[in-house]
């Protein structure tokens, strides 16, 4: 299961998410639109805490407060260009 984070396959997200940078433990970023046509903005980040192959605790940081977490990271706010799911 952790080998499957590490080469993480954004296609399995609905909708874009990028992995996070500078973080000790594996991170994710995920990005939400209000519709089709919209810009996908920050939605939430989600730290998993490990022990050994398996994973401990998922730790998800939501609005309000997970926009400013992609700033402190370096997330754009905003992804205009990212390709819808499916």
């Amino acid at each position: 299961m952790i080998a499957e984070l590490t080469s993480f396959d954004h296609s399995r997200c609905n909708g874009p998410c990028l992995r996070m940078p500078h973080t000790h433990q594996p991170a994710f970023a995920a990005y939400s639109r209000a519709s089709s046509g919209a810009p996908w903005t920050a939605h939430s980040i989600h730290v998993l805490a490990l022990e050994g192959d398996l994973i401990a605790r998922l730790t998800p940081f939501v609005k309000p407060g997970a926009p400013r977490l992609f700033d402190v990271f370096g997330l754009p706010l905003t992804l205009s260009d990212a390709p819808s799911p499916g």
